[in-house]
């Protein structure tokens, strides 16, 4: 028997080790829940919200049960829910200065402190991002292999001009000059016939 007994107190604490006590909600905080067991009406739940609510709690029952106010949306439901199926609701309010900023690209290469470029080597490659629009891989003097970046066409200085149309002059194919030429000597031959 006490062979079982230190078997069974060693399996508790290894078993104890990778446990966490479950979250305890207050009444009245918003909660999300899983759609894990709830069926919807859309025609593929891979592609359906993996959360709903948010929904509000009404109290804890126990230690790992909750009880949700759904019966707006989800009359038919029963209110109560395990708590590995709730999570914490975080508003949008909760994050103040977070997420995408518009125009964050501009700012960053418009400020002189953020971007020397003086230190610009040469432009090693250019792209076609959207139509018209380019971004240039620029070699810095004190980058090393493979910290390259690139930059688009509206967030390079005014004083980088003339190395940008020497850049195109030189790799003309990057830029469809190449193909203007091509097309145009199809046309002439195309017309002789």
């Amino acid at each position: 028997m006490e062979c079982l007994d230190l078997a069974r107190k060693k399996q508790a604490k290894y078993y104890n080790l990778k446990k966490k006590p479950a979250p305890v909600y207050k009444e009245g905080e918003m909660v999300l829940l899983l759609r894990k067991f709830i069926k919807t009406r859309h025609l593929n739940s891979k592609l359906d919200y993996r959360y709903i609510g948010p929904f509000q709690v009404v109290k804890m029952i126990g230690s790992n049960a909750v009880q949700l106010d759904i019966s707006k949306e989800y009359p038919k439901l029963h209110p109560v829910f395990n708590v590995s199926l709730i999570v914490r609701y975080i508003g949008p309010n909760a994050y103040v200065d977070r997420g995408l900023i518009e125009g964050i690209k501009e700012k960053y290469y418009a400020d002189k402190d953020v971007v020397d470029w003086t230190l610009l080597k040469s432009i090693l490659d250019a792209r076609l991002v959207r139509k018209g629009k380019y971004e240039y891989l620029l070699l810095w003097n004190n980058s090393t292999v493979g910290n390259d970046t690139w930059v688009a066409e509206e967030h390079l200085p005014e004083k980088l001009n003339l190395c940008i149309k020497k850049f195109q002059e030189v790799h003309g194919e990057l830029f469809g000059l190449a193909k203007q030429k091509r097309n145009k000597k199809t046309a002439t031959a195309s017309e002789g016939l």
